[in-house]
């Protein structure tokens, strides 16, 4: 697509209306293509077998990105470039500012490529009008970078002593079909220092979307600034994070709270029906202490086979150790593995919460009757075998007998803590309106459906 612009800019038949045309269908055409291309590398990385580029990442998303690390490689990277084409690259004298935690570690929540993408190609075009500027075998003023986290904004600005650019073509900077530099060689002669000049629309685009935007001010003579705004996401609610929260002090002075951690769930793609179900299941103590007592015993025991049971009791662990009182954490396993259990959440559609509360709590109950079974059995054959008793006939009659309790109508009840915690049992009466005589049922139940006036 680009050669082709570059053979209908050389035509010389594009009248100006066509050209915006083009510059809005091209503005289109690539920010949908850097959202597809997100969204398929997430799902990858998040559902499929690729693996995250750092294991803090949730997906293609550093949640805690160091900027300054960022600008370092994509400046590496250009010098390497403009060595090659140049044998020779201007130094780098990097600058940063944590307005919000003076003195830490400056880290936002973004997306690494594309903050790499956009500082490589402002390092390209800053060391080419350097050198070119100055003179290859000049001492070459240093390029300054200068990286500030404010409350809102993460910003940074790119300065070179380029011998800027007019005044009147500062906007075209940003068109397709414009670039100061000569085209590059079809052959690859030469290194692709400067390219087709799609790098700074395209920076643009990336810095726009995530709500950022990208602006340049020159000096004619003298040189250029670049200055890059993206939206800081607050770190406040992430792991590792160690500045003080609002709600945590807001939660401090509430002693019943002392203890109990505040964490939100990642969304990965409307799976916002299982996080409030976890999170109501987490805030039910009885629950939750079952569940952390079931992955200690689970873990003292050796198991090591995974069910929802054991990835949600890895949750609730993981939620509840943390050294923060608030913050997000990820459940990929947890929703990994329920997509693997059931077909009907392996997808991104919405989904009832009432359903999924259900299917959870009877396959947890599943999961600890086999484990109560399976323990019954091996200690009958245990018991058997050190009295004696080989025979198959009092095996299948010591089983029968060591199975959990059946109820009247003969239908065998594995009872676990599930039953005990959420379950209740519902009375219907029936009154004869002739000799009334009453006659009553009792059915258990795990959940009760309540009537609500509209």
């Amino acid at each position: 697509m680009a050669e082709g612009l570059i053979e209908l800019k050389s035509s010389g038949g594009v009248d100006i209306g066509s050209e915006q045309s083009i510059q809005y269908f091209l503005d289109r055409f690539y920010l949908n293509r850097i959202s597809i291309r997100m969204l398929q590398y997430q799902h990858l990385v998040v559902f499929g077998s690729v693996l995250p580029e750092s294991p803090n990442h949730v997906g293609c998303i550093d949640p805690v990105c160091d900027v300054t690390s960022v600008v370092q490689d994509a400046y590496e990277n250009a010098r390497f470039l403009c060595d090659r084409y140049y044998l020779n690259a201007p130094q780098l004298e990097l600058d940063f500012l944590n307005a919000l935690s003076p003195g830490k570690k400056l880290s936002v929540v973004i997306v690494p490529s594309h903050l790499y993408h956009i500082m490589f190609e402002l390092f390209k075009n800053a060391m080419r009008a350097t050198v070119e500027h100055v003179g290859m075998d000049e001492d070459l003023p240093p390029i300054k970078v200068r990286v500030v986290r404010g409350n809102e904004d993460l910003s940074i600005k790119l300065s070179d002593k380029g011998g800027g650019v007019p005044r009147s073509i500062i906007s075209r900077l940003f068109d397709y079909m414009y670039s100061t530099a000569p085209p590059p060689p079809r052959d690859g002669s030469q290194a692709p220092l400067a390219g087709y000049g799609y790098g700074l629309p395209l920076s643009r685009l990336y810095a726009r979307y995530f709500h950022g935007d990208m602006f340049l001010v020159s000096m004619e003579g003298y040189g250029t600034d670049a200055c890059v705004y993206l939206k800081a996401v607050s770190v406040e609610a992430q792991e590792g994070a160690t500045t003080s929260s609002q709600l945590e002090k807001d939660l401090g002075a509430d002693q019943a709270l002392a203890n109990e951690h505040f964490y939100g769930l990642v969304n990965f793609g409307n799976t916002c029906y299982a996080n409030s179900v976890i999170q109501a299941l987490y805030f039910c103590k009885p629950f939750r202490e079952k569940i952390l007592a079931y992955r200690q015993s689970h873990k003292k025991s050796g198991i090591q086979k995974e069910n929802l049971l054991t990835c949600l009791a890895d949750l609730f662990s993981n939620i509840s150790s943390q050294k923060r009182r608030v913050g997000t954490i990820a459940p990929k396993r947890f929703v990994t593995k329920l997509k693997r259990e059931n077909e009907l959440f392996d997808n991104f559609m919405q989904q009832d919460a009432h359903e999924f509360l259900n299917f959870l709590l009877n396959a947890i109950s599943e999961v600890l009757a086999e484990e109560k079974r399976r323990e019954h059995t091996n200690g009958n054959i245990s018991s058997r075998t050190a009295n004696g008793l080989t025979k198959r006939s009092n095996l299948v009659t010591a089983n029968v007998h060591d199975y959990s309790a059946r109820s009247t109508d003969g239908v065998r009840q594995d009872l676990t803590w599930i039953h005990e915690i959420f379950q209740g049992t519902l009375t219907n009466e029936t009154r004869c309106l002739n000799c009334e005589t009453v006659s009553s049922k009792d059915e258990d139940f795990l959940d009760l459906s309540v009537d609500i006036e509209q």
